[in-house]
């Protein structure tokens, strides 16, 4: 008895749409960030921002999506450099100098990814609604 039935898995296909997607939305979505973060950024550290640069690439199991700067100030900026010494502890010579070379941290890219955690949702609903939905 010969059956007209054939079962045709699309696994692959329907993978690599998801991929795609992701990719796309992240692509967007750094550059949302990016914007965020530059403007996070005080006027003393703008130059910052001019060397942000995104990367999104996809492996066999996720995308990977990275925002940084290639200035070398940028994570001292992020982070700070140390614990500022208390007003109230001792102080002696050594610890005054070290006092003036610790610069507080003014966080501009971990901010600006809470700051669009919405829009960056909205980016992967948008561009799956489009692949999924006929329009890609």
């Amino acid at each position: 008895m010969k059956s007209d039935f054939q079962f045709i898995s699309r696994k692959e296909t329907v993978t690599d749409l998801i991929a795609s997607a992701t990719a796309s939305a992240a692509t967007e979505a750094l550059e949302v960030v990016k914007d965020a973060a530059k403007k996070n950024l005080g006027s003393e550290h703008r130059a910052i921002g001019n060397h942000l640069v995104s990367d999104v690439r996809l492996t066999d199991a996720m995308v990977v999506g990275k925002l940084g700067s290639q200035d070398q100030e940028a994570p001292l900026v992020e982070f700070g450099t140390g614990e500022p010494i208390s007003k109230n502890a001792h102080k002696t010579k050594s610890d005054s100098e070290e006092a003036t070379n610790v610069t507080e941290a003014s966080p501009f890219l971990r901010p600006a990814f809470r700051q669009n955690k919405q829009v960056i949702q909205q980016l992967l609903d948008e561009e799956y609604n489009t692949k999924f939905n006929g329009g890609g």
